[in-house]
C-alpha cells in the first residue's frame, strides 16, 4: 500500500536471499498484490529497490519489509523448503522527488556535438537515465534528488575513435543542474574509468 492506504500498483517488489546479492522481482498488480514462488530453502529479505537506486518505474528508496530503510532492522523471512504460504503486507515510503540535469556537449574546439550519448549511473554502476544530445548538443535527463550519481558523455559509440568528457560526480540535492561537457578525452570513460570532477554547489559545471 501507499502511505494514504491506496494500492501501490505497478511497483517492483523484490525478494533477495540474505546470502546473495541477486534479487528476484515482480511487479504489483493494479490492486497492489504481488506473489513469489520460492523453491530454495533459506533466509530472504523482502522489499523494493533492494539492489538499485530508485527508477522511473519504482521511484522509492531502498525499503525492507516490514517498513525500514535499514537492512539491520529488516525482518528475515525463513523458508524451510516444505510446502508453505505466507502473506506479507507493507506500506511504501514516500516517493523520491525528481531532479533535472541538463546541459550541452561540446567538442574540444567548443562546437556542439549532436548525438553524443549522455548517461547517468548510480553507485552500483547501474544506468538510471540516458539520452542523446540533440542537433544543438543539448540534453536533459531526469534523476532523483536524494541519490548520488556519476554522469558520462561519450561519442561516438564505436571503439576506434571514441572520445569522452571528464566524468562528473553529482551529489544528492534538489537543485536543477546545467552542465557543460567537453569531449576532450580519448576512449570510453564508462569502460576505461578516469578521473572525476564534482559539480560545484552553484549547480553549474564547466570543463
Amino acid at each position: 500500500m501507499n502511505r494514504d492506504g491506496t494500492p501501490a500498483s505497478r511497483v517492483g517488489v523484490e525478494l533477495r536471499s540474505t546470502s546473495e546479492t541477486a534479487a528476484d522481482g515482480h511487479t504489483t498488480t493494479p490492486a497492489g498484490y504481488y506473489e513469489f514462488r520460492v523453491v530454495r530453502p533459506g533466509q530472504y529479505y523482502l522489499g523494493i529497490s533492494l539492489n538499485h537506486t530508485p527508477t522511473r518505474d519504482t521511484p522509492y528508496p531502498r525499503w525492507f519489509y516490514p517498513g525500514t530503510g535499514n537492512q539491520a532492522a529488516a525482518a528475515i523471512i525463513n523458508f524451510s523448503g516444505k510446502p508453505d504460504a505466507g502473506t506479507y503486507d507493507f506500506t511504501l515510503p514516500d516517493r523520491q522527488n525528481e531532479r533535472i540535469i541538463e546541459g550541452i556537449v561540446l567538442t574540444s574546439e567548443g562546437q556542439p556535438k549532436p548525438r553524443a550519448r549522455v548517461t547517468v549511473y548510480d553507485s552500483t554502476e547501474f544506468p538510471v537515465a540516458s539520452g542523446a544530445a540533440d542537433t544543438a548538443g543539448r540534453f536533459l535527463l531526469r534523476v532523483f534528488a536524494d541519490v548520488a550519481y556519476r554522469l558520462h558523455a561519450v561519442w561516438p559509440e564505436y571503439p576506434d575513435k571514441v572520445v569522452s568528457a571528464v566524468p562528473v560526480d553529482i551529489d544528492p540535492g534538489s537543485r536543477p543542474l546545467n552542465l557543460q561537457l567537453i569531449l576532450n578525452q580519448r576512449g570510453n570513460s564508462v569502460l576505461d574509468g578516469g578521473r572525476k570532477v564534482p559539480v560545484d554547489h552553484g549547480g553549474t559545471f564547466q570543463k
